[in-house]
């Protein structure tokens, strides 16, 4: 889904992106995020409370991306699917890290033609977001695009030390 412009014209595509147990470069880690007690507890939290968080936003004009580790078990991904299938929009992506995800490349093919805007909302598997997040940050990023679009390039923080 794409947020329209004053004269129509397509402004930007907002995705939401989780992490589910994604292990990145952390491969060689002692706490690793596809071990089967940690897996079966993440599944519980994001069940729980990330997935009804986005259920009940007041707008359904995002999609939702969730990374999965390219070795997460069959029976979690299984899991996932039946977790996921309330919400429309979303998609579940065996990640590589070789495709950095802290660029929106890899999204292109995924959510469709690229627009000239990507609004990306990190939220981490065990974490809700407020019914009215979504909306309120779209119509944030529209009031920076009709100013200047050139001013909105990153809004956010690498750390929540930064908020």
């Amino acid at each position: 889904m794409a947020r329209q412009g004053l004269q129509g014209g397509e402004e930007f595509r907002h995705v939401v992106v989780t992490r589910f147990s994604y292990r990145g470069a952390r491969v060689n880690s002692t706490d690793d995020p596809l071990e089967a007690s940690r897996l079966s507890r993440r599944l519980e939290l994001f069940e729980a409370i990330t997935v009804p968080s986005l259920a009940n936003q007041t707008t359904r004009d995002f999609e939702f991306v969730v990374l999965v580790d390219r070795d997460v078990p069959g029976h979690v991904r299984l899991e996932l699917d039946r977790i996921l299938q309330r919400l429309p929009g979303t998609h579940i992506v065996d990640f590589s890290p070789s495709l950095g995800v802290e660029r929106t490349h890899w999204l292109n093919g995924l959510v469709g033609h690229a627009p000239p805007w990507f609004l990306t909302t990190n939220l981490d598997d065990d974490d809700a977001l407020s019914a009215d997040f979504i909306a309120s940050l779209q119509v944030w990023a529209a009031g920076r695009v009709e100013q200047d679009s050139r001013s909105l390039m990153i809004a956010g923080a690498h750390s929540a030390l930064e908020w």
